[in-house]
């Protein structure tokens, strides 16, 4: 099945061997739209010559970048113009529908400990009020974050049914970006009562004809009963 990229997203960080990128995008499948879900796939890639393609139609996004990953948005019209071009405007060459992707395939990874989402921006409501800020952890209608002990990675396979990107890799990228753990100390302080000890137990009691039942029964004395 081949499908449309939409919501294209070039993220850029720098580590001891310089920068480097990784890209994602939603998958839509154009050909048939009442097969795609309500919340769409998320392909992952990392090789340059591919982001490399969709580079000269990206600007910053600088609401969701910070100071470890810039976040570039593709302009996904530029890149439509410029298919049926063969180029951009700048003269880089485009080699055929970069658009559309086939081979992606759906690979469930375990965590290891539990992980929350974390909001990549500042989130507003209809009337432009700030109601959960950037960094912080995304939280459900009951007011809790939701925990998550795995994530679904959409990858590309190639002709021989490899992956073409390494999974462990594109895990840690989305990891950095969009999750961080869950500790004790969070749920600690975001549930306060479950975090309470449990009340300790009182002794039971017993009447003193329970008592001399049981000594004549020869049966031991329980705690409290002595």
């Amino acid at each position: 099945m081949k499908y449309l990229m939409q919501n294209i997203l070039i993220m850029e960080g720098t580590n001891s061997r310089g920068k480097y990128r990784w890209m994602q995008a939603d998958l839509f499948n154009d050909d048939d739209i009442f097969d795609n879900p309500a919340q769409l796939p998320r392909y992952f890639n990392m090789t340059p010559q591919v982001i490399d393609m969709f580079m000269p139609a990206a600007e910053k996004d600088a609401d969701a970048s910070d100071d470890n990953i810039t976040v570039y948005k593709v302009n996904e019209a530029t890149v439509v113009e410029a298919i049926k071009n063969g180029k951009y405007d700048n003269d880089v060459i485009v080699r055929g529908d970069i658009l559309h992707i086939d081979r992606v395939f759906p690979l469930e990874m375990a965590l290891t400990g539990v992980w929350g989402r974390i909001n990549r921006r500042n989130i507003t409501n209809d009337k432009g009020e700030n109601v959960a800020k950037k960094g912080e952890f995304r939280k459900g209608e009951n007011g809790e974050v939701i925990p998550v002990t795995a994530i679904t990675l959409y990858l590309k396979k190639n002709k021989e049914g490899n992956w073409v990107d390494d999974p462990k890799i594109i895990l840690g990228r989305v990891l950095e970006r969009g999750y961080r753990r869950l500790t004790d100390e969070y749920n600690d302080a975001a549930n306060p009562v479950a975090s309470q000890a449990p009340e300790a137990k009182t002794a039971p009691t017993y009447t003193d004809e329970q008592i001399e039942g049981m000594k004549k029964l020869g049966i031991p004395l329980p705690p409290g009963a002595e």
